[in-house]
């Protein structure tokens, strides 16, 4: 173009992408209303069916803005008693594993058979207005073969455009930290099981990004209340545990990695002890399945945020002084514990226990942090008591313990109890960098004495 005597030359940067995005726009709407077109041709399909005894009217239905969201109703009726049955399965489309997608011939209907990706759980059932449970498959008869045949290619079109129509609307950016705990705190629950009302928040924890409370309130019929609270760190969820239970409620069930009992529990604001699972309610399927996807890509950040709120100290002082931070007085239950550590190598630790009745019990072990086998260093629970336990290397009995005043036997074992689960895992890291510091290491010889 010419201007002014100067010529313009376009942008071609600009009309690439501008041509990219426009296409990518005119995909995604050809894919939601090519997925529309292929539902509608099923329900096309679906005419009415009529034996000498009954007829049956199945109805295929689906969301407007969410078409992989799926209903089909099936209403049988009896000609001879003039009543009537109505069957119902509500699922996404985009569950149903499109290599199974099949017609079956029996001795009275030909039908189409759909089943869920790993046989899982996902299609919601109900019959007469009942909820009966969540199954893995469901069958949708044909008038005749061809029907048959037309439902099936059908199905194995529009599964593929579902998957894209789900993962749309989903709009989560799993790389994303930050946003995923957003969207998984934004997941609130308020859901009818059986005569009893669920509400769920899940609540994240100010300055400790990996932690996550979950309060769930259970209503009864007669409207009494149970508050349970489970708080947790994500990065000890065991990634390959998390899944999704259909059973009487619809839940999001995990495991601790190597199953330590670091899930605090408490009912009705009463310490109920440690557990080694999470159980997390969901509204619907879909909900569930955005909750699991959420916690297992969440593991891996934040177990790097984990680690990197406990390195706080790096030199050998600073370390000793850490691990005497944690170790402090504090009440179990109706026991005080009263305990003190001394920030050296070679160190003595001390602890008080003062029964309810009063009756004190004090003990005291001296040993070098450098004698304890870095790989014994745990976690473990005793009713609602937690402590963080090792033992000697090779199992020798280096610990010189007393109680009440009086020497006992050496022993190859020490044990610190602690106040949180935060505190446990403070002392368990920094105590892997104690014992490598405080370690008694060979000094480097020069030997040429040997071969001069």
């Amino acid at each position: 173009m010419n201007s002014g005597g100067r010529t313009t030359k376009p942008n071609i940067f600009n009309f690439i992408i501008t041509a990219f995005l426009l296409c990518f726009c005119v995909e995604v709407h050809a894919a939601s209303q090519s997925l529309k077109t292929l539902l509608s041709q099923i329900q096309v399909q679906l005419t009415e069916i009529q034996s000498e005894k009954k007829k049956l009217v199945q109805v295929l239905t689906y969301s407007a803005d969410k078409p992989h969201k799926v209903s089909l109703v099936a209403t049988t009726i009896n000609l001879k008693k003039g009543s009537e049955s109505v069957e119902r399965w509500d699922f996404n489309l985009s569950d149903i594993d499109v290599r199974l997608v099949n017609y079956v011939t029996g001795s009275t209907a030909i039908v189409v058979a759909l089943k869920t990706k790993d046989a899982q759980k996902f299609i919601s059932s109900s019959k007469d207005g009942k909820k009966k449970r969540y199954v893995s498959d469901l069958e949708i008869t044909a008038i005749d073969i061809d029907s048959a045949r037309a439902i099936k290619d059908f199905f194995i079109k529009a599964i593929p455009l579902a998957d894209t129509s789900w993962n749309k609307i989903i709009g989560i950016n799993f790389n994303a930290y930050d946003q995923m705990r957003r969207k998984l705190k934004d997941i609130q629950v308020n859901s009818q099981s059986g005569s009893k009302t669920l509400l769920q928040e899940i609540a994240l924890v100010n300055q400790v990004s990996d932690k996550l409370v979950v309060t769930t309130t259970e209503i009864n019929s007669k409207g009494k209340q149970t508050l349970t609270k489970q708080e947790f760190s994500m990065a000890d969820l065991l990634e390959q545990s998390v899944v999704i239970n259909t059973g009487k409620d619809l839940q999001v069930l995990a495991k601790t990695k190597r199953d330590l009992k670091v899930v605090r529990l408490t009912v009705n604001g009463e310490l109920k002890g440690y557990s080694n699972k999470i159980e997390l309610y969901a509204n619907d399927v879909d909900e569930a399945r955005i909750m699991q996807r959420l916690l297992v890509n969440l593991v891996e950040p934040a177990g790097k945020a984990l680690v990197k709120r406990l390195s706080v100290a790096t030199s050998k002082q600073q370390l000793l002084n850490a691990i005497s931070k944690h170790i402090q007085p504090f009440q179990n239950g109706s026991d005080s514990i009263d305990q003190s550590l001394d920030s050296k190598c070679i160190t003595s630790y001390r602890l008080a226990t003062t029964k309810k009745a009063g009756k004190i019990t004090e003990e005291i072990a001296q040993f070098n942090f450098g004698d304890l086998q870095e790989n014994s260093v745990e976690i473990k629970v005793s009713g609602k008591l937690l402590s963080v336990t090792s033992q000697i290397k090779e199992k020798q009995k280096y610990v010189k313990a007393f109680k009440d005043g009086e020497q006992k036997s050496y022993t190859n074992k020490i044990s610190f109890p602690v106040k949180s689960v935060d505190s446990a895992k403070a002392v368990v890291y920094i105590m892997s960098k104690v014992i490598d510091k405080c370690a008694v290491k060979p000094i480097p010889q020069k030997w040429t004495w040997l071969v001069a």
